[in-house]
């Protein structure tokens, strides 16, 4: 028995499922094995009855991978354009782009997460204003605004490396 099967009709027209739905007709379908009813899209491995993504061990219902292979086995119809998109990332892909140092910090402890993730987006706000830096050179004092308020570093006996 799959999600898919005729006594489960009602479970695809609840409105989370539609989104759903939706968000499956652009997706990277990578391969189908049409034999098993199951392939790898996105980057997951998605059966009839089951997916590898977040969305589906969470909810325990259809996720957009498995619209999208119940849609190339034929045995549900999703409306509108289905176009294969080989751009479309999954998840992971998504954070390591939105935070491109978290691969190397699995390893560490949360706090030492969180310090990484500060420095990153203090490396961030200092390219994006220069001056910043320029008078850090020469006070040692690194002085930034942050939403209208005023935050100081003081640098002592710092060493060149």
């Amino acid at each position: 028995m799959t999600f898919f099967d005729p006594e489960n009709s009602e479970l695809h027209s609840d409105p989370d499922q539609l989104t759903r739905q939706k968000n499956a007709r652009r997706l990277n379908v990578q391969s189908i094995d049409y034999a098993a009813s199951s392939g790898i899209i996105n980057g997951y491995e998605v059966s009839l009855t089951k997916c590898s993504c977040i969305d589906f061990s969470r909810r325990r219902k259809p996720c957009k991978h498995m619209y999208r292979l119940a849609h190339e086995l034929e045995i549900f119809s999703l409306d509108g354009e289905v176009i294969n998109d080989p751009t479309v990332k999954n998840w992971k892909e998504q954070q390591l782009e939105r935070y491109p140092l978290s691969e190397k910090f699995q390893g560490c402890s949360t706090i030492e997460k969180q310090i990484a993730r500060e420095c990153y987006n203090l490396r961030k706000l200092l390219i994006e204003n220069p001056n910043v830096i320029e008078d850090f050179e020469k006070t040692g004092i690194l002085s930034l605004k942050i939403d209208g308020e005023k935050i100081c570093f003081e640098f002592k006996n710092l060493v060149e490396t």
